[in-house]
């Protein structure tokens, strides 16, 4: 799967004062990449309001 981010998104990692969250983050990324739909990925739900924006 092809993941994309957002601005506000690298501005948030950015802001983070955990450190200890960067692994979670990247496992969780990595997850996500590898998945070949969004019905692999564990606890993925659509944003109201955009066509292609998932949480």
């Amino acid at each position: 799967m092809i993941v994309e981010f957002d601005k506000s998104f690298d501005k948030s990692l950015d802001k983070l004062k955990d450190k200890t969250l960067f692994p979670k983050i990247e496992k969780i990324i990595s997850i996500l990449e590898k998945a070949s739909s969004l019905n692999e990925a564990p606890n993925i739900k659509k944003l109201n309001g955009f066509k292609v924006y998932y949480r």
